[in-house]
């Protein structure tokens, strides 16, 4: 209000602001404090220390103040005359840091006094910026010149507070409005604890949550250091940490690269990498402070162990072959050949390698892949064209340790004997029996060659059962073969199988003359030929040598009479319509056969060979010539003589005429008047249907046609043996020629 309080002055304007709902008056009595005097403020008592409040003010209002002496002379009364102060005097202001405004600290279109807040933090000096409301009115700050906008900086205002008195002025009315803009510091944040702290190991680019403690090493029951003792040296290249945190400020110290900074609290820090194959121990400060400067520190130790270097390996080499081998080596170094030379035909090895300590992270590289504890094949190769030389392998392996990921070269080599040449058969007992053995399959008898020197064909002449004997058993000592070469079999000397030791095998035979199989002792060694064994036996032959035919007789021609040992040609004719032959050959001999015009002889049946169905051909002139040979049992021997007969098939007949025909009973030919021309019959108009009856000759046949269509099929061959054959005409229409065709 104004002007300034005076006990002597009664009478003041006090001007408020627009939406003000109350003010409140607090008297100050002074030195009459106790004397005895009563107030009233607008007609309501005051109780001496409670401020009343004159609510829901109104522009010209008049606030009294009264007061009463205790002795009853006259009063003394106050009055306030309210004034609300104009829209025009309104004003804006908002506290800055140096150009930078200061957020929550601002007033808007204010009538009144303001006071704005400002962080604890804010560093000096501070200053205000006031903007009249209204274009062109007057500022003035603290008695400054007037201007649109003033500010000042308060050079006090670490203290605590600063206080400014704004002047406004209406440019058209002069109206002057007076505030009081307070700015105050907030209490400093106190808040420097953590509320959380997630500590991480990073791999590459794999990041796993790291298990540890926390200790209290201030003694002040709160747990201020994290430590992480267990980290394998494979297991991290660094940690990063997140903590969550309302402190004013979170610097960070450490003893890595990544030596300080600043914790954003929620925020992932990182990295903090270890830089030593050693033992190496990361120690992290974090310093959260309170706006007040207090002061938390947390720490974060983590230790990660000195990194591997076992260079032993355990290997275990399996050889595949039969029978299968294994071999057992431990505490292997980078170099290693075998002892015992393997047998040639133990050329695939597997070889499984790990690290002698089973808690090693060692890892064993053979072509970049790691083969750690796998059972990996290495096949073994001959070092020289002739595989019955000695042979060496040599692989290598990359050994990795934590200590030296570069690796460390393991050199192997597999040593193998050459291939076995051995290519012959061994005979044990060269003064008693033979190795090879060939046992009759009737008469049971053995018959067996010797085997000697560098011989390899055998012959059994003896005569080995009857003609009916149509195989032999053949076996082989089996300890004749040599102990890594193959025994093979075959009937014919290119298609080889396995001969299995212990087993004996059915050779077929074909009776007389010589009957040979082969053996072949194929060695270990691929590069030494195989030896190849030629057995022959001589078989009897008691088959019948009897060749000759001894009758000819064919159904059809009935005036044929065989002559035994006439060789000269016979020639008979048939008909036309003689189509086959049905031919039976006797032989001289039960067992003999017959061959006919040159073919494969045909068995006989009790020396009897029957040919039906023997078909003649007929094309103008042809002479079917048939050529009877004898074959014996023993196809060795056939006959001297050749029996030739000669069937010629006649001609048909010509006889290709109508022999009657008649056209709705109407005759038109008759047997006295035979046609093969033309022929034309006028049905009469009112005629639909002709009826054609004629008949052929009995071997002629006949195609008949129309322009219409026939009640019957038409355009098919029949042959009818001279049989009145019918043919109906339907249809027919006046006017209309139909012709009738018949080609016979």
């Amino acid at each position: 209000f104004t002007p300034s309080f005076s006990p002597n002055t009664t009478s003041y304007t006090l001007k408020y602001g627009q939406g003000t709902t109350g003010i409140s008056f607090l008297p100050d009595l002074g030195s009459n404090a106790g004397k005895g005097m009563t107030l009233t403020i607008d007609g309501q008592p005051w109780d001496g220390s409670t401020p009343i409040t004159v609510n829901n003010p109104t522009n010209g209002k008049i606030v009294n103040v009264e007061c009463k002496p205790q002795d009853g002379s006259a009063s003394t009364v106050y009055k306030f005359t309210l004034s609300e102060v104009s829209k025009n005097l309104a004003y804006d202001v908002v506290a800055r840091s140096g150009s930078t405004a200061i957020s929550g600290a601002t007033g808007s279109n204010l009538t009144a006094d303001k006071t704005l807040t400002v962080p604890y933090s804010t560093p000096d000096p501070v200053s205000i910026v006031v903007t009249a409301k209204k274009t062109g009115n007057k500022v003035s700050i603290n008695g400054a010149a007037a201007g649109t906008t003033s500010s000042l900086n308060s050079a006090d205002f670490l203290a605590g507070s600063a206080t400014f008195t704004v002047e406004i002025t209406d440019k058209d009315t002069g109206d002057v409005a007076n505030y009081k803009v307070t700015v105050q510091k907030d209490a400093p944040k106190t808040d420097k604890d953590m509320q959380s702290l997630a500590v991480n190991y990073v791999k590459g680019t794999t990041s796993k949550n790291l298990a540890g403690n926390w200790i209290d090493t201030n003694a002040d029951g709160k747990t201020d250091t994290f430590v992480a003792n267990d980290l394998n040296y494979s297991d991290a290249d660094a940690i990063s940490f997140t903590m969550v945190h309302n402190a004013f400020k979170a610097p960070f110290t450490s003893d890595t690269s990544n030596s300080s900074g600043t914790v954003t609290s929620g925020t992932l820090v990182t990295p903090f990498t270890f830089s030593s194959t050693n033992e190496q121990t990361i120690n992290i400060t974090i310093t959260l402070t309170d706006e007040g400067g207090e002061t938390n520190p947390i720490k974060i130790i983590s230790k990660r162990k000195a990194a591997e270097n076992d260079l032993e390996l355990d290997i275990k080499l399996v050889v595949t072959a039969l029978p299968s081998k294994n071999i057992t080596l431990e505490n292997v170094g980078p170099n290693y050949t075998n002892p015992t030379k393997l047998e040639y035909s133990e050329n695939n090895v597997t070889l499984t390698m790990k690290p002698t300590s089973s808690s090693s992270k060692t890892i064993i590289k053979y072509n970049g892949k790691d083969i750690t504890g796998v059972a990996t094949a290495f096949p073994l190769t001959d070092s020289s064209p002739d595989d019955t030389v000695d042979s060496e392998t040599p692989f290598s392996v990359l050994v990795v340790t934590e200590a030296n990921p570069a690796g460390v070269a393991y050199n192997f080599t597999i040593k193998r004997k050459g291939a076995d040449g051995s290519n012959e058969l061994n005979d044990p007992d060269p003064i008693g029996n033979s190795v090879i053995k060939v046992v009759g399959q009737i008469d049971n008898k053995t018959y067996s060659p010797t085997i000697n020197g560098s011989t390899y064909e055998y012959t059994i002449d003896k005569k080995v059962g009857t003609s009916t004997q149509s195989y032999y058993k053949l076996s082989v000592d089996s300890t004749a073969i040599p102990k890594n070469a193959t025994l093979q079999i075959s009937t014919n000397g290119t298609n080889w199988t396995t001969f299995t030791n212990g087993s004996s095998y059915n050779i077929t035979t074909s009776s007389g003359g010589a009957n040979s199989v082969y053996l072949r002792v194929k060695p270990e060694s691929k590069t030494t030929a195989p030896t190849q064994y030629t057995i022959t036996t001589n078989w009897p032959d008691d088959r019948s040598i009897d060749p000759e035919i001894k009758n000819i007789e064919i159904a059809e021609i009935t005036d044929y009479t065989f002559v035994d040992g006439d060789t000269s040609a016979k020639t008979f004719h048939v008909s036309y319509t003689t189509k086959y032959l049905n031919i039976t050959v006797t032989m001289n001999d039960t067992k003999g056969q017959l061959s006919l015009n040159g073919a494969s002889a045909t068995p006989s049946t009790n020396g009897v060979v029957t040919i039906t169905n023997y078909e003649l051909k007929m094309i103008d002139p042809d002479i079917n010539i048939i050529k009877f040979k004898g074959v014996a049992e023993n196809p060795s021997y056939t006959s001297s003589y050749t029996y030739e007969i000669r069937i010629i098939r006649d001609m048909p007949l010509t006889d290709n005429y109508i022999e009657s025909l008649e056209i709705n009973g109407v005759s038109v030919i008759d047997s006295s008047n035979k046609y093969n021309g033309s022929h034309f019959i006028n049905l009469g108009p009112s005629v639909s249907t002709a009826d054609i009856k004629f008949t052929v000759s009995e071997l002629a046949s006949y195609v008949a046609s129309s322009t219409s269509q026939l009640s019957s099929s038409w355009s098919k061959e029949y042959v009818k043996n001279g049989a009145v054959q019918t043919i109906k005409l339907t249809g027919l229409s006046a006017h209309k020629m139909y012709i009738l065709s018949a080609n016979i």
